[in-house]
């Protein structure tokens, strides 16, 4: 039960062929992440980017 005041999260399931799981798993580990929040930190990063750039170059 999630604890009052901490923000609802929410399931993301992807599709990935095995050597990729396997290549983010060794990149997540040598930067101390998990699998989670290597994904979600790189996934943020690309999106916040793309809509920077949208906006900038507008």
């Amino acid at each position: 039960m999630p604890v009052s005041g901490e923000p609802k999260r929410e399931t993301l399931n992807i599709r990935i062929k095995p050597e990729v799981r396997g290549l983010i798993d060794r990149a997540a580990e040598l930067v101390g992440k998990n699998r989670t929040d290597f994904v979600l930190d790189a996934a943020r990063q690309a999106a916040e980017d793309a809509l920077l750039e949208r906006t900038v170059f507008m």
